[in-house]
């Protein structure tokens, strides 16, 4: 995955938590940086893949944290199916019910439907709010997802948004529509489109606006993206539509760099006035990576007509398995020319249990390599020179007696690379696993012993994962 694109596809559920109403605002338009987001559907699959592995499994059964908490309920195969959220109340310090989130899902546990409840501490009973419906192809890819909120005075759900996904033979998501209800019927209300390259790398996408004068789309923005030979995403150009010129002018752009593990080790961002073409320097970004390629420091600085000058700063520790374990904020204070210390979180794992051996609500995208037991977070007091602390969260576990997911219902492999190592899932015991490097030549080849198999990636670069008939294009 390219690092200077790291942004996810949009979430199954993304409703805000607002109150109902019988005729709803229209949504508001996507920005460029929604429409450039990865169509990985199945990243977002609450699946649990790791659980047809062998051994003793724990699922995360609660996050408590000083004023709020969430509860996970999941079926036998891992899939979320209810998250509860309470709030502690500030008078009696109790926990009070404010929200609950219910999921269904199909054969292939992929997640069909998300529903949003509020608690009325009036009538005790959760009302409903705001609920998604969500379709899928064949290939268990997106293709619809209706938004419909709750009205009190009819007492039933009224549309309110469709979005509707369409894909080209590689699996790549060249189309996205968005329509809003009307009462009666769906009005066109915005339209993306998305071009590859050969890598499969986004090259440009487009952004439209239906105008109800014209009865047509009409351009709004788009973004053209721009790679090394490594396909590391070098550049990315977003113009916007001027009417009075009938043409696209630039608005801002991102320049990146990379060190020769293909870590990003430079972000800078420039805009234009308005007026004209020529871009000006508005911040950048540096970062530093570890022999692990952890990264271990970024600075921010800002233009300030004549130089960039340090804004802010964060430092990230980890332990010798490559957990995060702390990370410290700092801002510049430019009177005495030195950085001030913010805050701090600190991260706490077991390492008794890999991320295999645990069931997380958000599925199996991998955000921790161990059991992660607990964060605290501090700010730091100038007065007394200590830190305060801000926030304490607790995540607990108990023992998953899950039957965990039928290889049968998994019908796509999924790689996570992380820290030089490939993860490949979705395969059965037997299959024969094979990496290729850019030369075209076989770093790994052979049968599969187990439904995971994780492999040490020599150097950064890309590599072709082929399961089969599968392939995936991946980078390190």
């Amino acid at each position: 995955m390219k690092k200077a694109l790291l942004g996810l596809w949009l979430c199954m559920f993304t409703l805000t938590l607002t109150a109902q109403t019988n005729k709803l605002p229209l949504p508001d338009k996507f920005t460029i940086s929604e429409a450039e987001q990865i169509w990985d559907i199945n990243k977002h699959s609450s699946s649990n893949i790791q659980l047809r592995s062998a051994g003793v499994k724990q699922k995360h059964d609660s996050l408590v944290q000083t004023l709020s908490k969430d509860i996970y309920t999941y079926d036998t195969k891992g899939n979320l199916l209810i998250d509860e959220y309470f709030t502690r109340s500030t008078v009696s310090s109790n926990w009070v019910k404010k929200t609950k989130y219910t999921f269904s899902y199909d054969v292939n546990n992929n997640k069909t439907q998300a529903v949003i409840y509020n608690w009325s501490s009036s009538t005790e009973t959760w009302e409903g709010n705001a609920k998604q419906d969500i379709t899928y192809n064949a290939n268990n890819q997106q293709t619809q997802a209706i938004t419909a909120r709750w009205s009190s005075a009819d007492n039933c759900w009224i549309n309110y948004s469709k979005y509707n996904y369409t894909y080209d033979v590689n699996g790549n998501g060249i189309q996205r529509m968005l329509y809003v209800w009307d009462e009666t019927y769906w009005l066109e209300y915005e339209k993306v489109d998305y071009s590859y390259n050969i890598n499969n790398d986004f090259t440009q996408v487009i952004n439209y606006g239906y105008s109800s004068y014209t009865s047509g789309w009409e351009n709004a923005n788009l973004v053209n993206y721009y790679y090394d030979a490594n396909g590391n995403c070098v550049k990315k150009v977003t113009k916007s539509w001027n009417d009075d010129t009938s043409e696209w002018f630039n608005t801002n752009k991102y320049e990146y760099t990379y060190d020769p593990n293909n870590n990003q080790t430079q972000e800078f961002y420039f805009m234009t006035n308005g007026t004209d073409t020529i871009f000006q320097n508005i911040y950048k970004r540096e970062y530093t990576f570890d022999v692990n390629n952890n990264c271990t420091q970024g600075i921010g600085s800002n233009w300030d007509g004549s130089a960039y000058i340090d804004y802010d700063k964060y430092i990230y520790i980890y332990d010798g398995n490559n957990n995060k374990t702390q990370e410290i904020y700092y801002r510049w204070n430019s009177t005495d020319q030195t950085w001030t210390i913010k805050t701090q979180r600190n991260y706490f794992f077991d390492n008794s249990f890999y991320y295999t051996d645990l069931i997380y609500p958000w599925g199996n995208e991998i955000r921790y390599y161990y059991k992660l037991t607990q964060v605290t977070d501090y700010s730091w007091d100038t007065a007394s020179s200590t830190w305060i602390l801000s926030k304490l969260s607790d995540l607990y576990y108990s023992d998953f007696t899950g039957v965990g997911l039928p290889h049968s219902t998994l019908t796509k492999m999924k790689v996570i690379v992380e820290n030089g190592k490939a993860v490949i899932s979705g395969i059965t015991t037997g299959e024969n696993v094979a990496i290729y490097n850019i030369q075209g030549i076989a770093i790994f080849n052979q049968a599969a012993t187990n439904e995971i198999v994780t492999v040490n990636l020599p150097a950064r670069g890309v590599y072709v994962v082929r399961v089969g008939t599968e392939s995936i294009k991946i980078m390190n």
